[in-house]
C-alpha cells in the first residue's frame, strides 16, 4: 500500500500513517478500507474513531484524558472540517 510520493508526502507524514495502518494490521483489520473509509470524515469523527482503536493499548488513564482533551477541546476549530482538508503541516 502506498503512501504517496516524497516531497507531496513528507517523511514524517509517511512514518506516522505507516505506524497507524500497523495498527491496523495488528488489530486485523485491512488499512485499505480503513483509509477509503476515513476519506469522508470530519476531523472529530476521524478524532473520535482513533480514540476508541487506540484505548484499549493506552495502559495509563492520564493518556486517554490527555488524547481526549486534545481532540474535544484543543482541536476544536477542526471539527467540522473533513479530514482530507485538515493539513496539519505533518
Amino acid at each position: 500500500m502506498g503512501l504517496g510520493a516524497y516531497p507531496a508526502v513528507p517523511l514524517a507524514t509517511a512514518r506516522r500513517l505507516a505506524g497507524v495502518y500497523r495498527e491496523y494490521v495488528t488489530a486485523g483489520r485491512d488499512p485499505r478500507a480503513e483509509r477509503d473509509r476515513d476519506t469522508g470524515k470530519t476531523f472529530l469523527e476521524a478524532g473520535e474513531a482513533y480514540l476508541e482503536a487506540m484505548a484499549p493499548r493506552w495502559l495509563n488513564q492520564k493518556t486517554i484524558w490527555q488524547w481526549q482533551d486534545a481532540i474535544h477541546k484543543r482541536a476544536k476549530p477542526l471539527h467540522k472540517r473533513p479530514v482530507m482538508q485538515s493539513d496539519l503541516g505533518l
